[in-house]
């Protein structure tokens, strides 16, 4: 990762701060999450976590297509790590921004 991507990121980290703030102060999130239920909620998690880790791969280049027949299984495996390698990330940066440990709260100073 490049010192272009990580300006990338730190800006999507802000978007996300961004986006949660006004979650917070806006009734309509919360209206919605009490009226779904758990399983819909979920599988709304899960497909947002596909359709960005999807986005990033794309966007960034990250699909390696074989040249020749021999290539195949390289680029699947290749393929199938980048992809499992980003959802992870895209799971663990959702898991902090739903938790709030991204940086919304400010920590408690003592004295």
């Amino acid at each position: 990762m490049g010192p272009r991507e990580v300006l990338a990121a730190k800006d999507g980290v802000e978007v996300v701060r961004a986006t949660a703030a006004y979650g917070i102060i806006t009734t309509s999130f919360w209206k919605l999450a009490e009226a779904l239920p758990a399983l819909r909620l979920a599988g709304i998690t899960v497909l947002a976590i596909v359709v960005m880790s999807g986005w990033l791969m794309v966007h960034n280049r990250l699909w390696d297509s074989p040249s020749g027949h021999d290539e195949r299984q390289k680029a699947l495996l290749y393929n199938a790590s980048t992809a499992l390698t980003l959802s992870i990330g895209v799971a663990c940066m959702y898991a902090r921004a739903v938790t709030g440990l991204g940086g919304l709260r400010r920590p408690c100073r003592a004295g």
